[in-house]
């Protein structure tokens, strides 16, 4: 994951469509390229600074979808834009509720392109936020040894040193020493700061992708702990 603008990708688009997208992308300043083959796109994905992915959507879109899909799989934070003649509204519905950023008419205007891939910009770089929070989060949780993991799971409910200690038959000071290296191995140096980290690893990675995945429970994250909640869905 980067911080530098994301590259565009253009796949499975007649050459009037990548046209206009290769223009808004000269007007935005942003770089883009087209991938012919699908065999080709993921390989491309991993080793580049793709972040937004623009491909027709007219049915049967079974490619396409299939793409869309494995790109959730694979937890990645690419935002995908669509240009359409003839979509099924259900399959419109599908694609957005999975996280695509916008559904556009291949008739759509020089400025619609540009607010949709300058929308698709803004969410790849929160998505990309997110999952490096998340994916962070995890490796830090992932050093602990199953003991560590024990304390840490009595910590995280109010336990007391002196309870954890019974619990798990050694002494207040071994926990206190058990405190203090998951402190150390997480990085972190308060209880809230434990817990707030427990929380983001134990979130779904498919939160950063739309408005179906907990919704409620990211903005209660957002109020109580100041963590930015998935990007909205742009509607067109």
């Amino acid at each position: 994951m980067t911080s530098s603008r994301p590259a565009i990708a253009t796949h499975l688009i007649k050459d009037s469509a990548r046209s206009a997208v290769f223009a808004a992308a000269r007007g935005l300043k942003l770089s883009c390229t087209h991938i012919a083959s699908t065999s080709n796109l993921f390989d491309a994905i991993r080793s580049s600074a793709i972040g937004i992915l623009v491909m027709e959507l007219d049915d049967p879109a079974l490619e396409t979808l299939a793409i869309q899909e494995q790109l959730r799989v694979e937890a990645s934070p690419i935002s995908c834009v669509y240009l359409s003649s003839n979509a099924m509204l259900e399959t419109v519905v599908h694609v957005m509720q999975r996280g695509a950023i916008s559904v556009l008419s291949l008739s759509s205007s020089s400025v619609q392109i540009v607010e949709a891939l300058k929308q698709a910009e803004s969410v790849f770089d929160r998505r990309n936020a997110w999952l490096t929070m998340a994916l962070d989060a995890n490796q830090k949780l992932s050093v602990l040894t199953d003991r560590q993991r024990l304390v840490l799971e009595r910590i995280l409910v109010g336990q007391t040193n002196k309870l954890i200690g019974t619990e798990l038959h050694v002494s207040i000071k071994t926990i206190e020493k058990h405190r203090q290296i998951i402190h150390e191995k997480t990085r972190t140096r308060t209880f809230p700061d434990l817990v707030r980290l427990h929380t983001i690893a134990n979130l779904p990675l498919d939160a950063a992708f739309g408005f179906q995945s907990c919704s409620g429970t990211l903005k209660k994250l957002h109020s109580d702990m100041s963590i930015s909640p998935p990007a909205r869905i742009l509607e067109s």
